[in-house]
């Protein structure tokens, strides 16, 4: 009999085990449906960016986007060189939700996959230039303002702003490269005063290829980390790297 009554409690604690599991797993997938993100990417094609840094930030995208979900919205922007004179390429993407968000079945992954894999394919083509063409101006301050855009179409979605850039402005009298000409002190506030600093409340800044380890590269880095905190959000020093993370992932601190 007590052999019995032990088996049953066993078989209870097991049930009770995967019954919470199952919770679980039904909560993240209610999580990830109920809070989608947005992804926007901005490229930096210019020739001061080695092809094998493109080649390492397309395939951190690839693996960064393994981990897109339903309702999702991605954004590419390759960088402008010369405030909007220039037209680069650009794409955006959203990933739709299952019909029915309270089941996903595997008709709905298996769609899931399809998208990923569209988003891969728009990081592959918009990566590359066509034979011949040079990048010889880096226009970031534009294409933050382009961005910020964006993320205010849809401010509804967490918003991720990934920079596959060596941070080097190069345009609009601005030449950060062996600082040459870099911005003057106080010239954030000044910018932001007349408008000019884009609007990125909350947003995750991450930035992959920029080089710190120097003293010029820490006065960019320097110069950047104030220029988002006018933006109205961190770039985090862990988040500044010149190689990309390892997992695929691209987050804040404050996320985790």
């Amino acid at each position: 009999m007590r052999s019995v009554v032990g088996i049953l409690s066993i078989v209870a604690i097991v049930l009770s085990i995967s019954g919470c599991n199952n919770v679980s797993a039904k909560q993240t997938r209610s999580e990830a449906l109920s809070s989608p993100r947005q992804y926007i990417i901005l490229l930096d094609l210019s020739m001061s960016r080695s092809a094998e840094a493109r080649k390492e930030g397309v395939d951190y995208l690839d693996r960064l986007s393994n981990g897109l979900h339903f309702g999702d919205r991605v954004t590419i922007l390759q960088v402008q060189q010369t405030g909007l004179l220039d037209h680069p390429k650009h794409w955006t993407h959203l990933i739709p939700m299952p019909v029915d968000p309270s089941y996903v079945t595997s008709g709905d992954n298996k769609h899931l996959v399809a998208e990923q894999e569209s988003v891969r394919n728009a990081f592959k083509v918009l990566s590359e230039l066509p034979p011949g063409d040079k990048v010889l101006h880096t226009d970031l301050f534009t294409t933050l303002n382009l961005s910020g855009e964006y993320a205010h179409d849809f401010s509804t979605r967490r918003t991720t702003i990934i920079l596959l850039s060596d941070m080097l402005q190069s345009s609009n009298g601005i030449e950060m490269e062996h600082l040459k000409r870099m911005p003057q002190a106080g010239w954030v506030d000044t910018q932001k005063g007349m408008g000019l600093i884009p609007k990125l409340s909350g947003a995750c800044i991450v930035v992959v290829g920029a080089d710190a380890t120097t003293l010029e590269g820490a006065r960019i880095r320097d110069f950047w980390q104030s220029y988002f905190s006018a933006a109205g959000t961190n770039l985090l020093a862990a988040n500044y790297r010149a190689t990309p993370p390892t997992d695929g992932s691209a987050t804040c601190e404050s996320e985790q």
